[in-house]
């Protein structure tokens, strides 16, 4: 397994990670289930687990935390979220007002904390830093989340300060701050896009800013996990434009795909390794055998860079304006639940 720098965290972590949100119960996972997926992750060469407070209402913070705590003799690397105060925390009878309130903030890293069995948490990131709710100055980072999160790192309770986004380009402003340490991007990069190169990266880069990808795979989006040629008239025939371009970047992808032998899972997963500004992508699994497969492939290595330049001009060929935010194009992920 090939291993790299998180940036100026120091942590050397595994280039494939864990996703750790689809087996909860959630997704109607059993907890039986998500146990031995752990425990199976946790012996494996993986050692960056990504998690937040939100996901699964709390039992994915639970469930890393158990898995850790059995494996004592691994040095493993765990992000965390805060965010979703107002409606899936510890913190939501406050409301939209536990975004301005430290002793709320508190309130909700103690809480992780308690649930990690951990003194410190090595990541904790602020969760859709785009939100208004967050009252951010994005030119100085100002603001009562990143200045409580700062007073919780120099009292020792958090090792390194982060983002958790599906945006870009605030969270590239925020990282050129120089205050933030190491951040996750959702949908930054799949096989028909990666946004995340026009600002994030270089700002993480003039910072040493860690960089963890997600949603590498589209949000589970159909078109990116399997080859649905029979489908692509939804997007082809469709009246907007980026959803034809997106059909057209698919076609291609599909056709370089069987050229290669290669499947959407293999082929996306080793593309994104091929990156290395990406410092770790976890990949999320709702069962052992995605994990096992991620692991194969991941072995094989990144891809031969005359490939990566097809799949960058097949990108380049076809652009969509929402390549600033996949989420706009895919949506949420299947199974997720929202109140």
């Amino acid at each position: 397994m090939i291993t790299r720098r998180l940036g100026r965290t120091g942590f050397e972590v595994s280039a494939l990670g864990l996703g750790c949100f689809q087996f909860t119960g959630e997704y109607d996972i059993d907890p039986d289930a998500s146990e031995k997926l752990m425990d199976f992750a946790m012996e494996s060469p993986i050692n960056v687990f990504d998690t937040a407070e939100m996901y699964g209402f709390g039992e994915s913070e639970e469930i890393v935390a158990r898995g850790d705590f059995k494996h004592p003799e691994k040095r493993n690397y765990v992000s965390t979220k805060i965010g979703y105060l107002h409606d899936r925390t510890v913190t939501r009878a406050k409301g939209y007002d536990a975004y301005q309130d430290p002793k709320e903030i508190r309130r909700a890293i103690k809480h992780s904390l308690w649930i990690s069995r951990k003194e410190q948490l090595d990541m904790c990131m602020i969760h859709e830093p785009d939100w208004d709710c967050w009252g951010f100055d994005y030119e100085t980072g100002d603001s009562v989340i990143l200045s409580t999160l700062e007073e919780l790192k120099k009292e020792g309770y958090i090792a390194n300060i982060g983002l958790g986004s599906t945006e870009y380009v605030k969270s590239a402003k925020l990282i050129d701050t120089g205050r933030i340490d190491c951040a996750l991007v959702a949908g930054g990069i799949s096989l028909i896009a990666k946004p995340i190169f026009d600002y994030l990266i270089p700002a993480a880069k003039r910072h040493d800013c860690g960089i963890i990808a997600g949603a590498g795979f589209g949000m589970g989006n159909k078109f990116l996990v399997s080859k649905r040629r029979g489908e692509l008239p939804e997007l082809l025939d469709s009246d907007d434009e980026v959803l034809v371009n997106t059909g057209k970047k698919l076609e291609k992808i599909y056709d370089l795909s069987d050229e290669l032998g290669m499947d959407m899972f293999e082929l996306a997963l080793r593309y994104i390794l091929a990156f290395e500004d990406i410092h770790t992508h976890c990949a999320g699994a709702r069962e052992i055998a995605h994990i096992k497969t991620n692991l194969a492939y991941a072995e094989k290595g990144p891809l031969d860079p005359s490939i990566v330049d097809r799949i960058n001009a097949i990108q380049d060929e076809f652009i969509i304006r929402q390549d600033y935010n996949m989420m706009g194009l895919f949506g949420k992920p299947p199974g997720f639940l929202s109140d």
